[in-house]
């Protein structure tokens, strides 16, 4: 049997030693894109919260409370939970980004 490894396509050199990929790359447009959804969600927060910062507080606290159901405790939950829920939702972005047409296919 046969295994074929597909190796990602480089696109360009930064700083003729750091290879760019059509993976880092879109591991940087995905970045970039929670970061700016972060930051207009926490610009101006609000007790009562609407809008894009109403949207984040549900995923954010739907995320707790699955997390809180698995790990049995919300004090063990919390402890946790910002690096659980980042790699959470940089691999939900990256996998719905990747449904993009076009995504898999930058390059030659």
């Amino acid at each position: 049997m046969h295994t074929v490894s597909i190796a990602a396509e480089k696109l360009f050199s930064v700083f003729h030693w750091l290879p760019v990929t059509n993976t880092l790359l879109t591991a940087w447009v995905v970045m970039f894109f929670i970061l700016v959804w972060a930051f207009f969600a926490g610009r101006h927060p609000q007790l009562i919260p609407s809008g894009l910062q109403n949207f984040t507080e549900m995923v954010l606290e739907g995320l707790l409370k699955v997390m809180e159901g698995i790990v049995g405790g919300a004090k063990q939950a919390r402890e946790f939970f910002a690096f659980v829920a980042t790699i959470f939702l940089f691999v939900l972005f990256s996998n719905w980004f990747g449904l993009l047409p076009g995504v898999g296919s930058i390059g030659l």
